[in-house]
């Protein structure tokens, strides 16, 4: 990471090259084996020896899956279509939403807006 081919213990991590930005990297990779360490550590300690100590394994792995089934509307998104429907107004609605259909659209179907509207 730092473009060095030999690092000891006592080296220092920014005399070396070492950044904030490649401090974060280096969070990331002891993640991947399990290990926690504290950003602010590592500016605290900034050689192998002293870091070393700090380091900490990671209390819980939380699974980053896809997740599939209905979810129910929280109470702002139902206030919101209640307003939409009961004063009749249109509403410009933005943001990103992931749709899946039980039949399969044809592409000038999804591009008529009618199919979508019946959704």
């Amino acid at each position: 990471m730092l473009g060095v081919s030999a690092i000891g213990i006592t080296d220092n991590f920014f005399e070396l090259g070492g950044d904030s930005i490649k401090a974060i990297q280096i969070s990331a990779r002891l993640h991947a084996h399990h290990l926690k360490m504290e950003i602010k550590d590592l500016f605290q300690h900034p050689t192998i020896g002293k870091l070393s100590s700090c380091l900490r394994p990671v209390g819980r792995t939380i699974d980053q899956g896809l997740v599939e089934g209905e979810v129910e509307l929280t109470p702002i998104q139902r206030w919101f279509f209640e307003q939409t429907s009961r004063t009749g107004r249109t509403v410009k609605k933005t943001g990103s939403y992931a749709v899946v259909f039980e039949s399969e659209l044809t592409y000038a179907e999804l591009n008529d807006g009618e199919s979508l509207r019946e959704c």
